[in-house]
């Protein structure tokens, strides 16, 4: 007989035997020049519904070739269970063929394969597939008896490929170990083998049973949020639908080799166990060439060898996930050079440990300990969208809170020392190479504050005794600070570049101490920004000369932070300034407009640190000033502008006699005299001035006048030439020109040109 349709062509051939009361007996062979895969289960005999619906709706598609059917004895023994009696075979290729044999799992592709049926079992071998673009082999789909009670579907094979695909495929379908997502957070770089083996029941339910194994080979691991990357990978994994064991998974992390193991513990659940050693001059040697920004950074600030040990208890509540993480070390060995409070040397003992735990199906809880110098409990939680945020905790320095706040969390502590400014260092280095936002980080910014420092270094000046109190409230922050250089309160409002409102009663910015070079560099080199100020100080002091009250408000306009009003006054003087800070610009420019206007110079100058400068006198300076770089500090090299100034009815005491004295005038020593008027050392009564006036021109930092002339009862003085403020160098010329209006001062003045 032949015959053909869209599902198949072929032939049979044989003989069939009717008998009395029986089914008969037939002796048939057939064969089929080519098939359509989808249509296998419309064609064979029914031995069970349930394996006859999974060849129905599994076979997704494939083309048959080389099909033999084989069909001999009598058909009240049919299918012939191991052959007893008869026989029942089906062989057949298959090539192209797609096999959905789980539903929700991904299909096994591009399958070649042998398909055998014998007796009452079903037995299908692919030399070659694949699944979600991993390549498989030996794969064997097996039903050993279609007439069983529990009829199991048997399916095992290899599977090589990325380890990234397995772990996703492992997480979803095979061993459900991990917290949701918790794969998201992880990139594994490398490829291993996995061997599996499946029995699934038919009719199909979620009695699966698993049982396999993975070999990683030379895999790099990145767990992302910060934790150092798990280089050459080497192990097998061997695992079963609720159990994950290790056979000694071999991997170096920070510099040093490390070793995996894994137990079952009581109750249920799994324990990964890591012991190792970080070796971090050894990470260094071997990311030479190609060293990451993470690497470089770290590797900077802490150096030398020591050992640790990690604990990762998986456990099932209530069917979800969480694991439960510790981490400790002694840190014997490292030398860090974080600046204070978190220096140390290798010699020195330091426990650390980390620990996460859950709390509840929402909550986890983070412990950190560090040595007696940091204490922190956090109580985080998890939101819909997958990113943590704090419910509330502490983060204690030197102080351990003896409850947990009930919202928020807080900084709290009492230190000795604090280097703020290399810590900026170290933050914006940080920031440097992490990313803005990142999923599933946890946010760790403190809500309340209460520090007490003893010494604090901060933008170059040292601050004692110093007592901060915060509290967040939306967007904004609510501080107290108090401090032998510091009384008030200070707001900062955090939108776009934020707001400082600083309400104070005194501000004493003390002398500059001694900073490294490096620090220096670092300052000059922040962010182009700066906050809005609206700043009001009552006493200000710099460097202990107390300049009277300050009232200072600046804000970002468009491409331009503007100050638009910078005011101090005092009872001898007022500076009124205004300008902007062109800081969205590639090179930065200041351009400053200001007036300076002094009703007793004898008393500004005294104040600012220069007694017996001038007796009496009021006068007047005004201009604009501009220089690259940022508000905080002038660059004298491109520091170029104009002023002008005035000054009247003073008087330059204690004036010594001498034509040598008079030529001091020109002496190379005595040059910053000059430049702040200083002729104290040539008029031996004093030289009175009825008016002082000039104006200069800055260009790159030099300072141009041709003008300046000092009108006084005994002679008019006459000054021109160029100061170079950076070079600290000068080309000046000056000349006196005596009056003969009064005697006293003639006979003064006479006597130095006779002498």
């Amino acid at each position: 007989i032949s015959f053909g349709n869209s599902h198949a062509s072929g032939g049979v051939h044989g003989t069939y035997r009717t008998e009395h009361g029986g089914l008969g007996e037939i002796d048939l062979v057939g064969y089929l020049a080519r098939g359509d895969a989808r249509f296998v289960g419309h064609y064979l005999p029914i031995l069970d519904k349930f394996p006859h619906e999974w060849l129905r709706k599994s076979i997704v598609s494939g083309e048959l070739s080389d099909v033999k059917l084989r069909l001999k004895g009598r058909l009240a023994s049919f299918p012939f269970k191991n052959n007893e009696r008869g026989i029942f075979q089906v062989s057949m290729n298959a090539t192209k063929g797609v096999l959905d044999y789980v539903p929700g799992w991904p299909k096994i592709e591009n399958i070649s394969a042998n398909l055998l049926f014998q007796g009452s079992s079903m037995e299908i071998n692919a030399s070659q597939a694949t699944m979600s673009g991993t390549r498989l082999s030996k794969v064997k789909v097996q039903i050993a008896d279609m007439m069983a009670s529990d009829i199991r579907l048997q399916i095992n094979g290899v599977a090589s490929g990325a380890t990234k695909q397995f772990i996703k495929f492992s997480d979803k379908h095979v061993v459900d170990i991990f917290a949701p997502d918790f794969m998201d957070n992880i990139n594994v770089i490398g490829n291993g083998e996995l061997l599996l083996d499946l029995s699934i029941p038919l009719p199909y339910s979620d009695d699966i049973k698993v049982a396999g194994s993975y070999q990683f080979n030379n895999n790099r691991v990145d767990p992302g949020l910060h934790v150092p990357n798990l280089e050459k990978v080497n192990g097998t994994l061997i695992f079963t639908e609720s159990n994950i064991d290790t056979e000694k998974i071999r991997a170096q992390v920070l510099g040093g080799p490390v070793t995996i193991n894994s137990t079952v513990s009581q109750g249920g659940g799994i324990k990964l166990t890591a012991v190792g050693e970080i070796n971090l001059d050894n990470l260094l040697q071997l990311n030479q060439g190609r060293p990451t920004e993470a690497t470089q950074f770290w590797t900077k600030y802490i150096r030398g060898s020591t050992d640790w040990r990690a604990v990762v208890q998986i456990h099932d509540k209530i069917g979800n996930k969480s694991a439960n993480v510790s981490i400790e070390s002694s840190l014997r060995g490292i030398t860090s050079y974080f600046p204070e409070p978190f220096s140390k040397i290798s010699t020195d003992v330091v426990p650390l440990q980390l620990e996460r735990n859950a709390v509840d199906l929402q909550q986890n809880m983070l412990n950190i300990n560090y040595g007696k110098l940091v204490a922190a409990k956090i109580v985080f939680s998890r939101d819909d969208s997958g990113n943590y945020y704090t419910n509330r905790g502490f983060f204690g320095l030197g102080i351990v809170p003896s409850k947990l706040p009930e919202t928020g969390l807080l900084l709290i502590g009492e230190l000795p020392k604090l280097q703020l400014d290399k810590w900026r260092g170290v933050f914006n280095q940080f920031n440097s190479f992490k990313k803005p936002s990142e999923k599933n980080e946890i946010y760790l910014g403190p809500t309340k504050v209460n520090l007490h420092i003893d010494v604090l270094d901060f933008l170059g000046r040292r601050f004692n005794d110093l007592a901060l109190n915060a509290n967040m409230s939306g967007r904004e922050w609510y501080s107290t600070i108090l401090s032998k250089e510091i009384d008030g309160k200070v707001n900062w409002h955090m939108q776009n570049q934020g707001k400082v409102f600083a309400r104070l009663k005194k501000l004493t910015v003390p002398a500059v101490y001694p900073v490294e070079p490096t620090i220096v560099k670092q300052q000059q080199h922040q962010e182009k920004s700066l906050p809005a100020l609206d700043v009001i100080v009552d006493k200000l002091s710099i460097s202990e000369k107390k300049l009277g009250k300050l009232e200072l408000i600046a804000s970002q306009q468009e491409q331009d932070w503007r100050i638009e009003k910078l005011y101090i006054i005092n009872q001898d003087s007022s500076l009124v300034a205004d300008g902007i800070w062109q800081n969205r610009s590639v090179s930065p420019r200041i351009k400053m407009n200001i007036k300076l206007e002094a009703n007793n110079l004898e008393n500004f100058l005294t104040r600012l640190g220069y007694p017996d400068r001038i007796k009496r006198g009021r006068g007047k300076l005004e201009g604009d000033l501009s220089w690259l770089g940022v508000p905080q500090s002038i660059d004298y090299k491109t520091l170029s502008g104009k002023f002008k100034v005035q000054a009247r009815h003073g008087q330059f005491p204690k004036f010594e006699l001498g034509i040598g004295k008079l030529f001091g005038i020109f002496d190379l020593k005595a040059l910053p005299r000059r430049v702040i008027l200083d002729f104290r050392d040539v008029f031996a009564d004093g030289f009175g001035f009825d008016k002082i006036s000039g104006s200069a021109d800055i260009t790159r930092g030099t300072v141009n006048t041709d003008d300046l002339r000092i009108e006084g009862p005994a002679a008019d003085v006459v000054m021109d030439g160029k100061v170079n403020l950076s070079s600290e160098t000068y080309g000046l010329h000056f000349m006196v020109t005596p009056s003969l209006g009064l005697a006293t001062p003639v006979v003064d003045i006479a006597t130095i040109i006779v002498n």
